[in-house]
């Protein structure tokens, strides 16, 4: 499992990763819509649902998963989620991100299970990555 969370501890001091929002963009539920309904290749479609699923069920920073009405509260960071997982080698960026979003939420300071899920979400958000492609380029041979 990825552990970037050692990262970012010094001497037992958090360091500030979320200077830049810039860096770290969450859409508004008109853009996230949209974003949503954009054409995608097959792989990019799988790859978007399994980012859903993922943040919903998995990282689900709210702990609201069990309740199905709350289904859309995390789609205004799906879309960034998704555009990081494409482009990212090892995951700090969404881990980065995930992190960001839960202290915006109000993690507590010093709370261990936020960069616990972080390394989770991030960890299987990679290996869903990997099998997709894996499976598409069998497709292709």
């Amino acid at each position: 499992m990825l552990n970037f969370y050692k990262t970012f501890v010094v001497m037992g001091q958090k360091k500030d990763t979320t200077s830049s929002t810039e860096k770290f963009k969450i859409y508004s539920p008109e853009e996230a819509f949209q974003h949503l309904t954009q054409i995608r290749s097959e792989e990019e479609q799988q790859l978007y649902v399994a980012t859903d699923e993922i943040l919903f069920h998995v990282w689900d920073a709210l702990c609201i998963s069990i309740d199905k009405k709350c289904r859309d509260e995390y789609l205004p960071y799906l879309p960034h989620v998704f555009d990081l997982l494409k482009n990212t080698s090892d995951g700090r960026e969404i881990y980065e991100y995930l992190i960001y979003i839960e202290e915006r939420l109000g993690t507590p300071p010093g709370d261990n299970l936020a960069p616990r899920r972080a390394n989770r979400t991030v960890d299987i958000l990679l290996k869903y990555r990997t099998a997709i492609l894996r499976s598409s380029s069998r497709e292709e041979e």
